[in-house]
């Protein structure tokens, strides 16, 4: 049996993810994670071509990541597509976020993300795909996210350096660095405070970039003029002068 698994599948992106992959990759399931089960069933209902196993788990805890090793195990299936996706973000100073908050971020965005590659690897053939969702900053770290940003950019070397190990395997690995994306990512990450971006870009169109993108073998896929040229920025002008510009 075939499948693909996208975490954060709720919503946003991670939806958006779920219901073009089913077309772009050979599975005979596709397996969405998130913590709001509400949402995965949502989801589920916009799959309309093959199975969809909604599997509703809270990824900053080890026990359900145990879980989701188990079934994957007894399954025993083919790992055509792995999105990484799950992620959040805080807005705010560094000192004034919680501690317990932080660490429950860092759960999630990193030990999550390295765990689930972990346990998917093995599952996986020449001509699969693994999907991690880094950021903007993970180029260019936000004054205000500074831990956010810190997670991000461990995304971004972790997937490079997998990149480069399972290139033999014929497994390609490709970070997706998007910009403001129009979804509930910047009301969530500033508690309601903050309304999205004008200038934010469609979730169906990143996706659809992503794709296309790790189908022609990139490393990563950032899609936007604007945003591409901000990372063209990152390697001519110096840290210092960038930070300045945030």
């Amino acid at each position: 049996m075939k499948i693909g698994i996208v975490t954060g599948a709720a919503s946003g992106m991670g939806r958006e993810f779920a219901c073009q992959v089913v077309n772009a990759y050979p599975m005979d399931e596709i397996w969405l994670i998130d913590r709001e089960e509400n949402g995965l069933e949502e989801t589920a209902k916009l799959i309309g071509n093959i199975k969809a196993v909604t599997i509703a788990l809270d990824l900053s805890r080890e026990d359900d990541l145990k879980r989701l090793r188990d079934k994957i195990v007894n399954a025993a299936p083919e790992i055509t597509v792995l999105n990484n996706n799950a992620g959040f973000s805080y807005i705010c100073p560094f000192m004034e976020a919680s501690l317990p908050r932080t660490m429950n971020m860092i759960d999630v965005n990193v030990k999550a993300v390295v765990a689930i590659a972990h346990m998917c690897v093995p599952f996986m053939k020449k001509g699969s795909v693994i999907f991690q969702v880094a950021s903007l900053n993970a180029f260019l770290p936000a004054p205000n996210g500074a831990a956010y940003s810190g997670t991000k950019a461990f995304v971004l070397a972790f997937s490079q350096a997998l990149y480069q190990e399972l290139k033999s395997k014929g497994i390609h690995v490709m970070s997706i660095s998007p910009g403001p994306v129009r979804t509930n990512f910047m009301k969530t990450a500033s508690d309601g405070n903050l309304p999205d971006l004008k200038n934010a870009l469609e979730a169906k169109d990143v996706v659809r970039a992503a794709i296309n993108d790790a189908k022609a073998g990139k490393l990563n896929s950032t899609f936007g003029f604007v945003n591409r040229l901000n990372i063209f920025l990152t390697r001519i002008l110096s840290r210092k002068t960038l930070l300045g510009m945030s």
